[in-house]
């Protein structure tokens, strides 16, 4: 294997890159698998802070990631989302105090996309998310409005996250930014009362019709069941409410229907839009 020629801009651009695709850059982790870029760094810039903070990165809060813990790290990701933050890479890293926490993710998870959906996110949607405008969001609720579309909260979770989560950060809350382009909140609200047991009984009833379990699926299926759960005067998250209705949870695994469950859940969810039209 030819010798590769180093020079500053190259490991400028080496850790640019290490950097952006979320990858640790602490001493002792860049040590396991890039010892050699450490050297080269070493011999160009003196060491590697100096490297890292060449390309304009604040390596006191990189030396901080070991403080970064799996559950704070999902912790955090939960309350990011929950205010409408960008959570997609991209945005993370170009954060300075953000950026922490995908150094983090990447030791504790391996990548930031594992982080995200261990706190039972779509990476996918995240991925794709795009930095909206305050007219640009009020312009897609008007004309959603207009095209007769669920507005409410529950429902826009499931079919326009990034929209819902754009406005909740731009605005504070989505009834803030349905009442700012003058449409009532009251007359769209659409929610739905939770207890403790009624929590339990919808996730065994899924259970037992064969449904998926996995975070990720309840979240974008039944928004408003796994909003519940994160509530601290019920179970304080979904794994918490899974295991209390007696049921084992593996985040790594997606349990799969057998055929006999899927021909029952097809035909339950048939059942359940008959009876719908039957009384609209």
């Amino acid at each position: 294997m030819p010798r590769k020629i180093w020079t500053r801009s190259i490991i400028a651009a080496e850790i640019k890159r290490l950097h952006e695709m979320g990858q640790d850059l602490s001493w002792t982790s860049m040590r396991q698998e890039y010892g050699y870029l450490l050297a080269a760094a070493s011999r160009y810039f003196g060491g590697w802070q100096e490297a890292v903070e060449f390309i304009g990165l604040d390596y006191s809060a990189i030396r901080r990631v070991a403080s970064w813990d799996a559950d704070k790290i999902v912790s955090k990701i939960k309350e990011l989302y929950k205010e409408g933050y960008d959570l997609s890479l991209r945005n993370m890293v170009a954060d300075k105090e953000l950026s922490r926490i995908t150094y983090a993710a990447s030791r504790h998870f391996e990548s930031w996309k594992n982080a995200i959906e261990e706190a039972g996110l779509d990476y996918d949607a995240i991925a794709r998310q795009k930095t909206w405008s305050q007219s640009e969001i009020e312009e897609a609720i008007l004309q959603l409005h207009r095209a007769g579309k669920d507005l409410s909260s529950k429902q826009m979770d499931i079919s326009h996250q990034p929209l819902i989560s754009a406005a909740r950060k731009r605005f504070g809350s989505w009834e803030k930014a349905i009442n700012h382009v003058g449409l009532d909140y009251d007359k769209i609200r659409k929610r739905e009362h939770w207890t403790r047991d009624k929590i339990l009984n919808k996730i065994k009833a899924l259970h037992e019709d064969g449904e998926s379990l996995r975070s990720t699926y309840i979240l974008k299926r039944y928004p408003a069941l796994y909003a519940a759960t994160q509530k601290k005067r019920y179970f304080g998250g979904w794994i918490n409410a899974v295991r209390a209705a007696g049921i084992e949870y593996n985040s790594r695994k997606v349990p799969k229907m057998t055929r006999l469950q899927l021909d029952h859940f097809i035909k339950k969810q048939r059942l359940d839009k008959k009876r719908v039209a039957a009384v609209k």
